[in-house]
């Protein structure tokens, strides 16, 4: 297959197999990174002996491909640590990665707006490291043994569903930060969503984990999801999760005890809020500058309502109070319909 390139000693200046199925010479040591470009080929098979050298050196040197057209690339099997070797705005029809997988390492398909139409993991698999930057997914799926996403899995990434079906029990900080999808499945092993996790991101439909526990900080920041839904099984809901998050309706878990400071400030799409029985306290900072926010319910384990100065006057019009405590124009100034169902 070395008729197919054009060398400098080791390292690969030109592909000339346009059109063709091409085999990547396995003892390269580098390669220019635009030899790939103006080229289109049937298919490109990327050797395990090449990737294993790679990935045992430290740190590994990347041989970076940039705008790959092919129908099909192929890694051959016998690889179980896919580092090493990096796509810049890849344009490919299907991915076939290799039975015994185990990690796929960083910076594997990176920027310029590439194009995967269908990427199926082995089950193999149980880590992914900060592998995948502004592309587009037809198909995607995860492995059902997943264990760790690293932070930045898959920023910018456009899927048409995302179907995150793994064992995993925390998806990691900003793995889904700044992403687009149709619609959102997580799968109900996970437990705890990261920090940005899902931070700019936009789709239709979320749902979420069952099994689902704890929601950290800003994890849905600035996110524009149409509606989201709390499973019951969420106990705790850190500060600023929803931050500037446009979504028209979030209903929350009945087992939350405290709404905490700043959750869904600047929601600009919020219209009703619905505070679960259980719930014992309010900060009500957490509503400020909700300027559709017209109508919320109080429950009747609420003990108490935190506030701590003008700069979180909320837009509230009617409220309807179950709790015991006495609601008042200073905490609400805009307040124009009071139903008491004490």
């Amino acid at each position: 297959m070395s008729e197919m390139f054009l060398f400098h000693r080791h390292s690969i200046i030109k592909c000339l197999g346009d059109g063709l199925d091409v085999v990547l010479p396995e003892d390269i040591d580098c390669m220019d990174s635009s030899a790939f470009e103006g080229v289109k080929l049937k298919s490109l098979t990327i050797p395990a002996k090449l990737i294993n050298a790679l990935s045992i050196k430290s740190p590994p040197p990347p041989i970076c491909i940039s705008w790959l057209n092919c129908e099909t690339l192929i890694f051959e099997n016998g690889i179980q640590d896919l580092t090493g070797i990096e796509f810049v705005g890849a344009h490919i029809g299907k991915v076939v990665l290799p039975n015994g997988l185990k990690k796929i390492g960083p910076l594997l398909f990176v920027n310029g707006k590439g194009t995967i139409r269908e990427f199926i993991m082995p089950d193999s698999v149980t880590e992914i490291g900060n592998a995948f930057n502004d592309v587009t997914f037809g198909e995607f799926h995860f492995s059902k043994n997943l264990k760790k996403t690293s932070t930045v899995s898959f920023s910018e990434c456009t899927f048409s569903d995302l179907i995150v079906d793994t064992i995993q029990k925390k998806l990691e900080n900003s793995a889904f930060h700044s992403c687009r999808a149709k619609n959102v499945v997580l799968a109900d092993s996970i437990e705890s969503i990261g920090r940005h996790a899902f931070a700019m991101f936009q789709c239709d439909t979320i749902q979420l984990p069952k099994r689902l526990k704890t929601i950290h900080s800003r994890a849905f920041m600035e996110s524009n999801i149409r509606e989201i839904i709390l499973p019951e099984s969420v106990i705790a809901v850190d500060k600023e999760a929803f931050i500037y998050c446009e979504s028209e309706r979030i209903v929350l878990s009945p087992n939350l005890k405290k709404i905490q400071p700043r959750i869904f400030y600047g929601c600009s799409n919020l219209k009703e809020l619905i505070i679960p029985e259980g719930v014992e306290s309010i900060n009500l900072s957490a509503i400020s500058e909700c300027p559709r926010l017209k109508k919320l319910t109080l429950p009747s384990t609420l003990k108490e309502i935190l506030y701590f100065g003008t700069e979180y006057i909320s837009a509230v019009e009617e409220i309807i109070n179950f709790s015991q405590l006495t609601i008042t124009t200073a905490l609400f100034p805009r307040l124009k319909i009071l139903k008491n169902m004490n």
